[in-house]
């Protein structure tokens, strides 16, 4: 958080996962686990963890949706970025170790899912959290979620 920009609104601390008013009403009593694993070699040799983020990406693609990662910039800089083809998708491939800048991402997911497009998000947990938070629950029904583990 930027000091010299905060106005004091406190909406950092209601779209906060670590502060007690935090919305957990999707949260499950028993978190669920999943393994998965692309089916086709090529990508998995490609991409880290088998290749589960293409393949949930490659369906968000299909059906005309966005999909959101942490991808390089200049200088070796990791920023989170949008993508609408698989070829800017592709960008996103790989481990970054570093905490992405956000910069207005939250702002352009939450417009997406205005304008009823599909959004995957792919981020730390504490980045979905947040995400999920400032969207509110009315937009998401059309948002995926998808944590990283998060060596942090």
């Amino acid at each position: 958080m930027d000091d010299s920009l905060c106005v004091d609104c406190g909406l950092c601390e209601k779209t906060c996962a670590f502060h007690g008013d935090y919305d957990k009403s999707l949260n499950l009593e028993k978190p669920l686990a999943y393994a998965a694993r692309h089916k086709n070699p090529g990508e998995i040799a490609a991409s880290q963890s088998g290749a589960a983020f293409v393949a949930l990406s490659d369906v968000i693609l299909s059906r005309g949706g966005v999909v959101y990662g942490a991808g390089y910039t200049g200088h070796f800089r990791v920023v989170h970025k949008k993508a609408a083809t698989k070829a800017e998708r592709d960008g996103f491939r790989g481990s970054k170790y570093v905490q992405s800048d956000m910069n207005t991402v939250f702002r352009q997911v939450r417009e997406d899912l205005k304008n009823g497009s599909l959004v995957l998000f792919s981020g730390t947990p504490c980045q979905t959290a947040g995400l999920a938070s400032f969207v509110g629950k009315r937009l998401r029904d059309r948002l995926f979620l998808m944590d990283i583990v998060c060596h942090g």
